[in-house]
C-alpha cells in the first residue's frame, strides 16, 4: 500500500484536500471504493505528475459510481522517461536517419543546458525500455515546445503537428502556440488498419525502444532550446479515457454539454424534437488524443423508445479544419436501461476536438431521446485478440423477448455481420454483436455465420444453429435477470435439476459475459423443481446493486430477488424455483361458456366436456354479463409447493377458484353475481396479480381445476370483446415473495426515490 484513505476518514467535505506522493515504483494501482453506492455529486479523485516551474499533467480523474458503472480500478504508469532527463541532441541539421538509434556524434544535455541552434531544427532522441509488449498498449507524450514538432518511434513516424512536407533545415510550419509549456499526445502501440494505411506500422517493440522528436521554429531566428519531453506507457489492461480536461458546447441539445462526461449517474443530455443536434468537446491546453471508440449509455429512468441509437462522431484539430467522420452509427440495440454501448473504429490520428451529431431514436415518430454518459477510448491495439465465439446451438421462443446471445470475447472487435439472415424479429448489433429480439414465427434450426474484424486487423467467423419453437404443454420458460456488478470474472452460475444443489447440472456459466449491466438467460425446462446457485470465487460478494431476479411470464411476474454479501471464498446463493405452469398466457385452451351455469361449475366433478375450448384471444363477445373459464390439471407430489402465483388479464371485473374456493376477486362487489358488472372500468393493458396459499385453498394430489368469471366492465356492451389471459406458476419455496400483488403504498415524503421502488423486486 503506498497511501490510502479509508473509511471513515477525517478530511473535511466539500473542499479540495492534497496529498503529495512520492513514488519509486514502475507500476501502481488506484481503487476506489465507498460503503454507499455512489460518492456525492461532484466528488472527484485527481492524480497529477509534477512538471517542472509549477507545471503538471492529470494522468487520472475518477470517481466512484456503480449506479453509472464507473471504472473503480485504474492501472497507472510511472513515466517511462520523466522530465529533466539527459536526451541526445543535435542542433541545426537534418542527417540522414536521424530518427534511428544510432547516436555516434550526437551530444547530451537536459532541460535548461541544451545549447541553441544555428538554426530552426532541432533534434532530440532518447531510448526507453519496455519489458514486454502484454504490458502496453501505447504512449502518452508531453512535449515542451512552441511550434512544429514530429515524432518517431523505432523509425516510424508516429504523429507530427505543424511542420509541413519532408523534414529538412528549411521545412515551414503552420503552428504557434501563445505559450510556451508541455503538450500532450496520446499515440497507439500500432496503426489500425485502414483504407490507406493497409500495411500497419508496429511502433513499440519489447526491449529498447527510441522516441526521436524534431522540433522547428517557425523561423530561423528563433534558436533558443526550451525541449523537454516526458513518456508514460498506456496500460494493456484496460482502455484509456483521458476525457478530462475540456470545454464542451452544443446545438439542439437540453442539458448542461459537459453532463455526459461528469462521471455522475443523475446527469443527462436530451432532447424532445428530431432536429439537428450536436455536442462539442474541446481538450483543454490543445491535448491531442488518438481514439479507437466510443460509448454511449443510456439514462438509467429512460424508457425503451428514448434510447439513442444513431450519431455521428468527428474529429479535428483546429476551428479552421474540416470535421473527419470517424464513425457513423445506426441501428444500435440496448436491452435494458443505464446500458453501455461501445463502437469500435479504425483511426491513426490523434484529435483535439470531438463533435458528436445528431443523437437520435431511429424513430421519427419517437424524436424524445436521453443519453446519461459519453466517453472517448484509446485501446490496445497491440494485443493478439482472442476470437469471440457463441454458445453453438440456442432455442428461442416465438413472441417472448429473447435472452441475448452474447459473444466471448467481442471486446475490441467490429462490424459484425451474419449470414443468412436471422429469423424475423431478431437482429444483430453491428458494433456488439448481440443478438436480440422477439421472433414472430417458429423456425427449423438454421445454421448462420457470424464475422467480425479486430480492431488490430483481420476477419474472424463463428457459426451457430438457432430455432425458434414455442415453450409451453409440458414445459415451463423460466427467465433469469442479472445486474452485474463490475467484476465478473468472480461471478458465475449454475442451474441443477431438482431441489438443492446435489442434483445433475443441467447449465454451467463459469463468468459473466458482461460488467455492470444487465442481461437475461432464458431457461425452457421440463415441467418439475428447479434450482439455481449464484457464486463469487473471491469472496467479497456481488456489488451493491446487483443481483439476480427470477421471472416468468415475459419477464412480468417476478418471483424471487437474491443478492449475494461477503463471506468465506468462494460464496453462494441459491433459489429453488417451479417450471410448472398449470395454465399459461396466449397458449393455453381453456374451457368457456357464456351461458347460466350451476353452482359447482368452478369444482372439480363438474362435466365441463361441453363447454367450447377458446385460446384466450378467440373467446368471442357475448350478451351475457358473465363468462365462465376453466382449467383443469394434475398435480404430483403437491407437499413440495407452496404457492400459485397468478396474473391475470381482464377489462372488468374478475374473481378466481381454485377447486371451487374464492381465492380472489378483483373490481367486483362483495355480493356479486351473474348479473354483476364490475365497480370501475378496468384498463386491461394493466395486470392483476395475486397468489394463493395452496395448503389453505383445497389443493390435492391429482386433478385440480383453476377457474375465472369474466363480468362486463361498467360502461361496456355486448359488443365488447371479452378480454382475459391469465398465467399461473407455482412456487416452492417455505416463504414465497407477495409484494408485487399489492394495489397501493403510501409513505411519509421522501427525500429520494418512491416506496414502490422497495417493493418492485429489482436490485
Amino acid at each position: 500500500m503506498i497511501f490510502e484513505v479509508p473509511v471513515n476518514h477525517t478530511h473535511p467535505g466539500s473542499q479540495d484536500w492534497i496529498h503529495c506522493i512520492d513514488i519509486d515504483v514502475d507500476r501502481f494501482d488506484v481503487v476506489f471504493n465507498s460503503t454507499t453506492s455512489s460518492w456525492k455529486k461532484n466528488s472527484y479523485f485527481y492524480l497529477y505528475a509534477m512538471l517542472p516551474d509549477g507545471e503538471e499533467e492529470m494522468v487520472l480523474k475518477g470517481r466512484y459510481d456503480t449506479y453509472q458503472g464507473n471504472v473503480h480500478h485504474h492501472y497507472v504508469r510511472r513515466p517511462s522517461i520523466n522530465h529533466s532527463e539527459q536526451w541526445y541532441y543535435k542542433m541545426g541539421e537534418v542527417p540522414n536517419n536521424w530518427f534511428g538509434d544510432d547516436t555516434s556524434g550526437w551530444s547530451q544535455a537536459a532541460r535548461g543546458s541544451f545549447p541553441t541552434s544555428t538554426n530552426r531544427i532541432q533534434l532530440y532522441k532518447k531510448t526507453f525500455n519496455i519489458a514486454s509488449l502484454n504490458e502496453v498498449s501505447g504512449l502518452i507524450v508531453s512535449i515542451r515546445y512552441r511550434y512544429g514538432v514530429i515524432v518517431y518511434l523505432n523509425g516510424n513516424e508516429a504523429w507530427r503537428n505543424g511542420v509541413i512536407g519532408d523534414l529538412s533545415t528549411s521545412s515551414t510550419v503552420d503552428n504557434s502556440y501563445t505559450d510556451l509549456k508541455y503538450y500532450v499526445v496520446t499515440l497507439p502501440g500500432k496503426q489500425m488498419q485502414t483504407s490507406t494505411v493497409t500495411s500497419p506500422v508496429t511502433f513499440l517493440q519489447s526491449g529498447s525502444n527510441t522516441i526521436a522528436i524534431a522540433i522547428v521554429a517557425i523561423t530561423d531566428s528563433y534558436t533558443t532550446s526550451y525541449f523537454d519531453a516526458v513518456v508514460r506507457l498506456m496500460s494493456s489492461e484496460q482502455s484509456e479515457s483521458h476525457i478530462w480536461e475540456f470545454t464542451a458546447s452544443s446545438t439542439g441539445i437540453t442539458g448542461t454539454a459537459t453532463n455526459p462526461f461528469d462521471m455522475y449517474y443523475g446527469s443527462t443530455i436530451y432532447y424532445s424534437s428530431c432536429a439537428a443536434n450536436s455536442l462539442t468537446v474541446t481538450l483543454s491546453n490543445n491535448r491531442r488524443e488518438w481514439i479507437s471508440s466510443v460509448q454511449i449509455q443510456n439514462y438509467y429512468s429512460s424508457s425503451s423508445n428514448q434510447w439513442v441509437t444513431e450519431f455521428n462522431l468527428y474529429g479535428r484539430n483546429s476551428d479552421t479544419d474540416e470535421w473527419t467522420l470517424l464513425k457513423e452509427v445506426t441501428g444500435l440495440t440496448y436491452s435494458t436501461p443505464a446500458q453501455k454501448r461501445r463502437i469500435y473504429f479504425p483511426n491513426n490520428t490523434p484529435y483535439n476536438q470531438f463533435k458528436f451529431e445528431n443523437f437520435g431514436t431511429g424513430d421519427s415518430s419517437s424524436c424524445d431521446w436521453y443519453v446519461q454518459s459519453l466517453d472517448l477510448f484509446a485501446d490496445n491495439v497491440l494485443a493478439d485478440i482472442p476470437n469471440f465465439t457463441y454458445d453453438s446451438s440456442i432455442t428461442i421462443f416465438k413472441d417472448i423477448e429473447m435472452s441475448e446471445m452474447i459473444p466471448q470475447n467481442n471486446d475490441h472487435y467490429m462490424n459484425f455481420r451474419i449470414n443468412p439472415s436471422l429469423p424475423a424479429g431478431i437482429v444483430l448489433d453491428p458494433y456488439t454483436g448481440w443478438i436480440s429480439g422477439t421472433a414472430t414465427s417458429e423456425s427449423t434450426t438454421q445454421t448462420y455465420t457470424i464475422t467480425a474484424t479486430k480492431i488490430s486487423g483481420g476477419d474472424v467467423t463463428d457459426t451457430i444453429s438457432l430455432s425458434v419453437s414455442i415453450c409451453t404443454g409440458d414445459k415451463g420458460l423460466m427467465t433469469v435477470r442479472f445486474r452485474t456488478d463490475f467484476y465478473p470474472k468472480e461471478n458465475s452460475w449454475k442451474l441443477y435439476e431438482g431441489r438443492g444443489t446435489s442434483g445433475t447440472v443441467l447449465q454451467p456459466v463459469s463468468s459473466f459475459p458482461v460488467s455492470s449491466a444487465y442481461y437475461y438467460v432464458d431457461f425452457c425446462l421440463n415441467n418439475g423443481i428447479y434450482t439455481f446457485e449464484g457464486a463469487d470465487s473471491y469472496g467479497d460478494g456481488w456489488q451493491t446493486g446487483s443481483g439476480y431476479t427470477l421471472t416468468v411470464d415475459y419477464g412480468e411476474m417476478e418471483l424471487d430477488i437474491m443478492t449475494m454479501n461477503s463471506g468465506t471464498k468462494p460464496i453462494y446463493v441459491s433459489t429453488v424455483f417451479s417450471t410448472y405452469f398449470p395454465f399459461q398466457i396466449e397458449y393455453t385452451d381453456w374451457k368457456v361458456i357464456q351461458s347460466d351455469v350451476s353452482s359447482d361449475w368452478n369444482t372439480v366433478s363438474f362435466d365441463d366436456s361441453t363447454w367450447n375450448t377458446y385460446k384466450a384471444v378467440d373467446i368471442p363477445s357475448t350478451s351475457s354479463i358473465t363468462t365462465y373459464i376453466r382449467k383443469s390439471f394434475t398435480m404430483s407430489g403437491v407437499n413440495d409447493y407452496q404457492v400459485l402465483n397468478v396474473r391475470v388479464k381482464y377489462s372488468g371485473g374478475v374473481a378466481a377458484y381454485l377447486n371451487g374456493n374464492l381465492v380472489a376477486r378483483f373490481n367486483l362487489e362483495d355480493d356479486f353475481d351473474s348479473l354483476s358488472l364490475s365497480i370501475t372500468d378496468h384498463d386491461s393493458n394493466v395486470f392483476s396479480k395475486f397468489h394463493v396459499i395452496l395448503s389453505t385453498s383445497g389443493i390435492q394430489e391429482g386433478t385440480n381445476v383453476f377457474s375465472f368469471e369474466i363480468h362486463r366492465g361498467l360502461s361496456g356492451s355486448s359488443s365488447d370483446a371479452v378480454v382475459f389471459d391469465a398465467t399461473g406458476v407455482f412456487g416452492v419455496e417455505d416463504c414465497s415473495t407477495v409484494v408485487d400483488s399489492y394495489s397501493s403504498v403510501e409513505s411519509t415524503k421522501l427525500d429520494y426515490g418512491t416506496i414502490a421502488d422497495m417493493m418492485d423486486l429489482d436490485p
